[in-house]
């Protein structure tokens, strides 16, 4: 066995320790530099701090100043560059935020609901003639009117507690109901009511109600169109038309399990003839027509079967019927002409 000297035991490679010892120390002093150095700079106010203080002039004020609007002297913020407002659009002339907004905000609307941009659920105030009142249905109560105005026609369904409101002296006038959702299905849109919605009529000054509409009044001033340019028109249009009263007679139907008397004549002039009909008139209304000119002014265009027809509007306001007026001598001289071969 070889024998250990006591100083080869206490200190083998002296100087390789040594180096080792003096890096590691070196290592640590200079972790403990960087650590204090970093709390320093977390420790400092930068709103109190000087602008000469030592440690901006060692690293804010040496390094390259930050695009924007800071300022390095101190970090101050700056009044950025104001931008030039653009020139003030003509006086009358929509911009392109009245356009977005009218997209965006549909608040009034008319019978046109096709036209409407908005999506299905949207909340609306509807405004509309009734032109036409369908009968009553219960359980639950419920009543489907038909309203137009100058744009176009659509059909709203009526709930109780209204009702009341809706009877042959409304048609014709301008009402207002609040509140309506928009829906669509299989691409057709249509108007639902909701609790919430409330229906008015428009008044005068005077404070009367169910006032006609200027518009409907308006529609017995159109032209008298003849019976085969009648036949060409699109269903719910209201026209005037006038002719010989040629044939009247009355039928029983049968609707949701009640009889009801369904008046039915029939009009012919120098063009062609076409079907009238009425669910509340009676042939007594008119007897004194029969064989005799007769003019209809604001009838509904209306279809069964791909046959088109004439419909009466009820009420006060609704078709207007005369004897005399300044087609009636050529229709008289028309019936009793010789027939064509």
């Amino acid at each position: 066995m070889r024998a250990t000297t006591a100083s080869s035991l206490k200190n083998p490679l002296p100087q390789q320790h040594t180096r080792v010892a003096i890096i590691t120390m070196a290592k640590k002093r200079s972790v403990q530099h960087a650590t204090a150095n970093d709390s320093k700079v977390q420790a400092v106010d930068l709103v109190s701090a000087p602008v000469d203080a030592p440690f901006f002039e060692s690293s804010v004020s040496s390094a390259s100043p930050p695009p924007g609007p800071f300022s390095a002297a101190g970090l101050g913020l700056t009044t950025p560059p104001r931008v030039p407002s653009p020139a003030s659009p003509a006086q009358g002339t929509p911009t392109n935020r009245d356009k977005f907004m009218q997209v965006v905000h549909v608040q009034s609307i008319g019978c046109n609901i096709d036209a409407i941009r908005a999506g299905p659920g949207t909340r609306l105030t509807f405004r509309g003639t009734p032109v036409v009142l369908y009968p009553l249905s219960i359980n639950p109560d419920r009543r489907y009117v038909i309203f137009m105005d100058e744009n176009g026609v659509t059909g709203v369904t009526i709930w109780s507690p209204h009702l009341s409101k809706f009877k042959f002296d409304s048609i014709g006038a301008v009402c207002e109901i609040t509140k309506v959702t928009l829906n669509a299905h299989q691409g057709k849109k249509s108007l639902n009511m909701s609790k919430e919605s409330e229906v008015k009529f428009i008044t005068d000054e005077d404070g009367r109600t169910h006032i006609p509409n200027p518009w409907w009044q308006s529609l017995l001033k159109n032209p008298v169109m003849s019976i085969i340019d009648a036949h060409t028109l699109h269903e719910n249009c209201v026209i005037n038309v006038s002719g010989i009263l040629g044939f009247m007679t009355i039928e029983e139907k049968l609707v949701k399990n009640e009889v009801k008397h369904l008046l039915i004549f029939k009009i012919i002039d120098r063009t062609g003839q076409m079907e009238v009909r009425s669910w509340t008139a009676g042939i007594s209304d008119f007897s004194r027509f029969r064989e005799r000119p007769i003019q209809l002014k604001r009838v509904r265009v209306t279809a069964y079967s791909g046959n088109k027809m004439l419909e009466l509007i009820d009420g006060d306001n609704g078709t207007q019927v005369e004897d005399d007026f300044p087609g009636a001598p050529d229709l008289s001289a028309f019936w009793v002409e010789p027939s064509a071969p």
